[in-house]
């Protein structure tokens, strides 16, 4: 099976318009590309935890950047120094300035126990591994998931012990990344496996850390350590199931997601600190099934941004009947405090079975990623796609240029309509240059005869104004 990944963009009103594209440079079977994802100013960073370039499932991160056109180009694709089959490098990963982390929780060796994460620093333009962590605890799953902000990062655990799960904490020294503390799930009655740390969020100054039989914790930072704060009672061990979810920019709003049955549950702070449950315990889509089916309910997805709580369940759609397809609710917070359902999103093209949309989610500067490690019906392997006028430059307005005929099979022309167009530059979905030529007049007629049928970005560019826009050749 393949991966996607999926990029929206709200602007001004344009919904889901526009849809874009992008795909790896080396498209392979399994590599499950998508699973994870890390977005930072110019950079998407890709998990393929399947890759196979170094056995199966050794693993693998793609990187790509925005060229000036707002085009993704991949860069690199990077891999563990000591790979190795099964590691799983990718599977969780997170970024902040010129760190990145990548979470390879099978990773073993003759000295470690199961897990490590490996750090890599952007030197000059190129990311390189500067460190391996590992831990002495008696520790399994570390790196099952990760989170970095500035000198600060935090490692999840979740079969650390007996299961019991664990957070490990690290911070910057300028030169290395050392451990500093590190907090174990106590063991419950009646259960052995409360799984601390399958999800690890860190924000500003809170950490929060999903535990789905035990109980879910926040952690502050105090004069450069974390210090447990809050923990959040998980109503019933076996059946309220968090395995994710997520805190606020602020560290104001908690919510975990119920992995079998379709709702989460949210939580505000209040004036003193405290944390309440919201007006409603429970929030539902319109449409409730069994969010935890076959036994994939540890990779479902909630995030929330601002006034806003998406959930991706990566593995069914019943109301459109696409088999594991997978969908993304959207709710919003009222004006009483309240979620809300709004709407779901689902691709609009290559929507086919077992494509597992919403597996993760990002978003970023009102661009919305959406990662889908399974199949895609054109391309065997991942994508991007990119909606709405983000390539647009607003001095060269969309509207104002035209491409037809679209699809096209031998000849189409550009009209900018009385602008003065300087260059033409076709890309391929992989972000690679088809043809660039230079044009001094305001329409271009381009031959396409003999490109092979597909998908292609065209940038027109004019003094310092382009748009780009996308062309299907028949």
């Amino acid at each position: 099976m393949r991966a996607l990944v999926f990029i929206f963009c709200f602007i001004s009103m344009i919904s889901f318009s526009q849809e874009i594209e992008l795909f790896p440079n080396d498209p392979a079977t399994d590599n499950k590309f998508g699973t994870s994802m890390a977005v930072e100013g110019d950079y998407l960073m890709v998990g393929a935890p399947g890759d196979a370039t170094f056995g199966n499932e050794a693993g693998a991160v793609y990187i790509f950047k925005k060229n000036a056109g707002n085009i993704y180009q991949q860069e690199q694709k990077i891999f563990a120094e000591d790979a190795e089959v099964g590691d799983l490098f990718g599977y969780s990963i997170s970024m902040s300035g010129n760190f990145l982390l990548v979470g390879a929780y099978r990773n073993t060796t003759a000295t470690d126990r199961l897990g490590a994460v490996y750090v890599f620093e952007n030197l000059g333009g190129t990311w390189s591994q500067t460190q391996r962590l590992t831990s002495n605890s008696f520790n399994q799953g570390f790196g099952y998931s990760v989170s970095i902000r500035d000198n600060h990062l935090v490692v999840g655990a979740p079969f650390t012990g007996i299961n019991q799960g664990a957070a490990f904490f690290y911070k910057y020294n300028g030169v290395d990344w050392e451990e500093n503390g590190f907090f174990e799930h106590p063991q419950i009655q009646d259960s052995s496996s409360p799984e601390l740390g399958r999800t690890v969020v860190m924000v500003n100054n809170y950490i929060y850390a999903s535990s789905p039989f035990g109980q879910s914790r926040v952690f502050q930072k105090q004069n450069d350590t974390w210090i447990e704060e809050s923990e959040f009672d998980n109503f019933s061990q076996f059946t309220f199931l968090p395995y994710t979810g997520d805190i606020s920019e602020d560290g104001s709003v908690i919510a975990q997601l119920h992995n079998n049955i379709s709702y989460f549950r949210a939580w505000d702070r209040d004036t003193n600190g405290d944390w309440n449950t919201l007006p409603n315990d429970d929030y539902f889509p319109p449409v409730l099934y069994d969010w935890g089916l076959n036994g994939v309910h540890s990779q479902n997805q909630l995030k929330i941004y601002d006034n806003e709580i998406l959930v991706g369940v990566r593995f069914d759609n019943n109301e459109d009947q696409v088999h594991f397809g997978g969908v993304i609710y959207k709710f919003l917070k009222d004006s009483n405090g309240d979620w809300i359902y709004d709407s779901k999103i689902t691709p609009t093209t290559n929507y086919v079975e077992f494509k597992r949309f919403g597996r993760s989610i990002h978003q970023e500067n009102d661009i919305l990623y959406v990662g889908a490690p399974g199949n895609s019906e054109t391309v065997d392997s991942g994508s991007i796609y990119i909606y709405g006028l983000i390539l647009a430059n607003e001095d060269f307005a969309e509207n104002n240029v035209t491409l037809y005929p679209n699809p096209g099979t031998d000849n189409i022309t550009v009209d900018a309509k009385g602008q003065e167009i300087e260059r033409i530059t076709m890309y391929s979905m992989q972000g690679s240059i088809v043809f660039e030529i230079p044009v001094d007049n305001e329409t271009s007629t381009l031959n396409i005869a003999t490109l092979a049928p597909g998908i292609y970005l065209i940038e027109i560019t004019s003094e310092e104004k382009s748009t780009t826009l996308k062309f299907v050749k028949e």
